[in-house]
């Protein structure tokens, strides 16, 4: 297939099943991924006055993966922590995903080249309460940098900061669902070979962000949330190629805390008054819920207001539907609204591929993001790979491994090629050009939701698609 830009380029290489997306995010993908310019030096700004959303809404929550460790649990760690030889191996810090080395005290972690980051969760660390994490990381090169804290044998509930090129956010981890709940514009520097200086504080349920020593953001997490003890992680995410030779995490220490100086100007919820009340305002009226869309669904133009809970750049204008990665990003994502009640349907598009390395169709996203994806990478002109993924609780799990479809010329046009997806009981299909590959789901996951699109390249503001029909038919 081509791309039909202006000289109908080629399109650009093969890439293997994209994640999360999210990313979620995928699925993930925020996957839960738009950039300023980051400025030269750390410089924390004064929090915004209430919580909104990162500009950056790559979906972490599809790459903060809980660690494997194939050896038997290593001695209980005790607070303050620093790094020795004792502990500075893989019994202790497993590798998630990445590639994680050890240099005296100092950790190496080396993205993986497709899922374009790395993880490790400290082993020994599950009773620690209350605590503040101090470290400092190298070349981050405009990817991201997550401190995880209050990981305990439940992995699907834990807390942590993320710090990147745009902002850093304090995010919940709730059964495997993550919410921002702060967001402050202190950035990280876009200096090549930067050192920078990181923290995180847990005291109760307050939750702080540091940056050079620094409170730059601050939140308080509900009661029975999410785990009361926990260790720690660190991840990395974002810039696969300018991170080639991995972030270096050193001067590593964890200091108990035994007192709360966290500074939280965004509580989840407001303090309740205990003042005399004044006679109660009549309720609001009723909210009629918005109604399912009704299959069979076609849309052959496009209202922004039908599509939402996406990142990127997505407009309508004039009917038409285009999606395209910002400047500083490397993925997009956008979903129908009031879809998520389909179950078995077959979703078509007609889309034109006019930059980056991968899209998917997505169907069935539920509620926290989970999802199944067609994920269509290009291999040659005329030849692409197709494969089949599916995001459940925050993991990216590969259903079908792709094989290599042919795509001939004679969709090159304005009208886009074809593509479909079919979801029916616990079988996934994806199809181009009546080429099929397909995959089974597994069992009492992933059993409704609704249609998307995702895009991924690794050069960030380098992927777009237009899509000019689509149509789902029940099955």
């Amino acid at each position: 297939m081509r791309k039909p830009q202006i000289e109908f380029a080629v399109f650009i290489f093969a890439l293997a099943a994209a994640a999360a997306l999210i990313v979620g995010g995928i699925f993930y993908f925020k996957l839960p991924i738009n950039i300023p310019t980051s400025p030269a030096q750390v410089a924390p700004s004064q929090p915004v006055s209430v919580p909104q959303n990162n500009p950056e809404t790559i979906p972490t929550s599809t790459i903060v993966v809980p660690a494997v460790s194939t050896s038997s649990a290593p001695a209980a760690l005790r607070l303050p922590y620093a790094p020795t030889s004792a502990t500075m191996n893989t019994r202790y810090w497993p590798k998630a995903w990445g590639d994680i080395s050890f240099a005296d005290d100092n950790i190496l972690l080396t993205p993986d080249p497709t899922t374009h980051g790395a993880n490790s969760f400290l082993n020994g660390a599950s009773s620690w309460t209350n605590y503040a994490v101090n470290v400092n990381a190298s070349s981050l090169a405009g990817g991201w940098f997550d401190i995880v804290a209050r990981v305990s044998n439940n992995t699907q509930n834990f807390v942590y900061c993320e710090f990147g090129p745009n902002g850093t956010e304090v995010i919940e981890r709730v059964n495997g669902n993550d919410t921002q709940i702060a967001f402050a514009a202190a950035s990280t520097t876009g200096v090549a070979g930067a050192v920078e200086n990181f923290g995180m504080k847990v005291y109760g349920n307050n939750i702080a962000c540091m940056m050079a020593n620094q409170e730059v953001v601050g939140a308080q997490v509900q009661d029975n949330r999410e785990s009361a003890t926990g260790g720690i992680g660190f991840v990395i995410f974002g810039q696969p190629q300018q991170q080639e030779g991995g972030v270096a995490l050193s001067n590593i220490s964890v200091t108990a805390l035994k007192s709360d100086t966290i500074t939280v100007p965004f509580p989840v919820a407001p303090v309740v008054s205990t003042a005399p009340s004044s006679p109660a305002a009549p309720p609001p009226p009723a909210v009629t819920p918005t109604p399912a869309l009704a299959l069979p669904y076609s849309a052959t133009t496009f209202n922004a207001a039908d599509w939402g809970n996406g990142w990127g750049t997505f407009s309508t204008a004039s009917g038409t539907f285009d999606l395209e990665t910002d400047i500083s990003d490397t993925s997009a994502g956008i979903f129908l609204n009031n879809s998520a009640s389909w179950t078995d349907y077959k979703f078509t598009a007609y889309v034109q591929w006019l930059s980056g390395q991968v899209f998917d169709l997505v169907a069935r996203r539920a509620d926290g993001g989970d999802l199944l994806e067609c994920v269509f990478s290009e291999i040659d002109s005329s030849d692409t790979n197709v494969s089949i993924n599916m995001i459940s609780n925050g993991q990216t799990v590969t259903l079908s491994q792709g094989d290599s479809l042919v795509t001939p010329s004679s969709h090159l046009f304005s009208i886009g090629f074809p593509v479909s997806m079919e979801v029916q009981g616990q079988n996934v299909r994806c199809d181009v050009d009546n080429q099929t590959i397909s995959a089974d789901i597994p069992s009492g996951l992933l059993t409704q939701g609704g249609i998307g699109f995702i895009i991924w390249d690794p050069q960030q503001g380098n992927s777009q698609i237009l899509v000019n029909e689509i149509s789902v038919v029940p099955l």
